[in-house]
């Protein structure tokens, strides 16, 4: 998933050790298949923000004092601060990914009414694949 955040924990999730937990409990159903690139937005994340944001897309939950794994496949994270560079960074999401070999071809969705009104919408989008673990992206 991409999870864009202001990096404070919503109250009524409970707190950076709690949410840690859902999340490596949610992924032990998923055989641990599941990547989370975080997006932190705004001016307005601190330290304790950044530092949750790195560690939900590492997975790292031994830092929370949580039973740890090595089958998360860790993902990335970054702080998009202004407006003048969130394509470039938002765009990490994409190098993350890379194009399916076997499957070149785009895949046409069924086409839809937008919900706003705008007309009839198909969507042709281009088979994505997660990286092999040892070149994943890391924060830069």
């Amino acid at each position: 998933p991409l999870f864009r955040s202001d990096g404070d924990p919503t109250p009524s999730l409970g707190d950076d050790t709690s949410i840690m937990r859902t999340i490596r409990d949610k992924n032990q159903q998923l055989r641990f298949e599941v990547v989370i690139l975080t997006y932190g937005m705004g001016d307005g994340i601190g330290n304790d923000g950044e530092t949750l944001l790195a560690k939900i897309a590492a997975q790292d939950y031994a830092y929370y004092s949580l039973p740890s794994t090595s089958l998360s496949t860790p993902g990335i994270s970054d702080i998009v601060r202004t407006d003048s560079n969130i394509r470039q960074q938002l765009g990490s999401f994409y190098t993350f990914f890379e194009p399916d070999s076997e499957i070149l071809d785009p895949i046409l969705s069924v086409p839809y009414y937008d919900a706003f009104g705008l007309g009839l919408i198909l969507t042709v989008p281009f088979p994505f694949t997660r990286r092999r673990a040892e070149s994943a992206c890391s924060p830069g």
